[in-house]
């Protein structure tokens, strides 16, 4: 994780099941806070969005996230 102090919380996924796209909404298995998705991208080294990540695939999600202590 790393913070954007526009974004927020900038945390590093691997997708093992399903897609995960902008719009999607995710819950924090730390807190259960729920969260809306609102960019997904690639590092290709730097960050590059995406429409979605796929299963196997590595990249980054931005969901407003305001601590990293919230955690996903």
């Amino acid at each position: 994780c790393r913070y954007d102090k526009y974004r927020g919380v900038i945390s590093l996924v691997s997708v093992q099941e399903g897609v995960l796209k902008k719009g999607d909404k995710i819950a924090s298995c730390h807190t259960r806070k729920k969260y809306d998705v609102v960019e997904v991208g690639i590092m290709h080294p730097e960050e590059e969005p995406a429409t979605c990540l796929r299963p196997g695939q590595v990249g980054y999600i931005a969901c407003n996230m305001k601590e990293s202590a919230e955690g996903l």
